[in-house]
């Protein structure tokens, strides 16, 4: 009977962490679509607009990634402001679904 038990719940266990981790991917599939989908619109801002850089980050955002950038990028340049934006996505995505 307990070797029963045990091996239930060894597949409810396993069955939990499956569709934890399914969430997770699920999440990061669609982060990563949207960052695509963000990118070509900077690339037609950039084309077909006059609009400078940090106006065109805030106007394509739709994660939060392209905001912070744009908050710190008259402060620290351009390169360095994408870096820790992308840095603080990626540290704050543990707790954090989205940017």
């Amino acid at each position: 009977m307990v070797k029963i038990f045990g091996a239930v719940m060894t597949g409810f266990a396993c069955g939990y962490f499956g569709f934890r981790m399914s969430m997770t991917l699920k999440t990061r599939l669609k982060n990563l679509g949207d960052i695509a989908a963000s990118l070509e619109m900077l690339e037609s801002e950039i084309v077909f607009s006059v609009n400078k850089l940090k106006k065109a980050f805030l106007r394509i955002d739709r994660n939060g990634l392209f905001t912070l950038a744009a908050e710190d990028m008259e402060d620290k340049g351009i390169g360095k402001a994408w870096a820790a934006a992308v840095a603080g996505c990626v540290l704050r995505r543990r707790t954090v679904i989205y940017c």
